[in-house]
């Protein structure tokens, strides 16, 4: 148990100092994540909107749920 409350001082010890490594490594964290949602947004809404207006075999009744 005293293992896990020293990693825990030593968490918030390096994030109230603003230790570099840490923010480098939150940066590289966002950049990432960023980089995740426009891929995801730039493939995501072209198909969205094509599934969502054009008719095609096997997408169902006019029916909406």
């Amino acid at each position: 148990m005293d293992s896990i409350f020293s990693g825990f001082s030593a968490a918030l010890y390096l994030i109230v100092h603003l230790d570099r490594e840490l923010l480098r490594i939150i940066s590289l964290s966002l950049q990432v994540s960023g980089s995740a949602l426009v891929i995801a947004t730039l493939l995501g809404l072209p198909l969205a909107a094509f599934l969502g207006l054009k008719r095609f075999p096997g997408r169902g009744g006019s029916s909406t749920c």
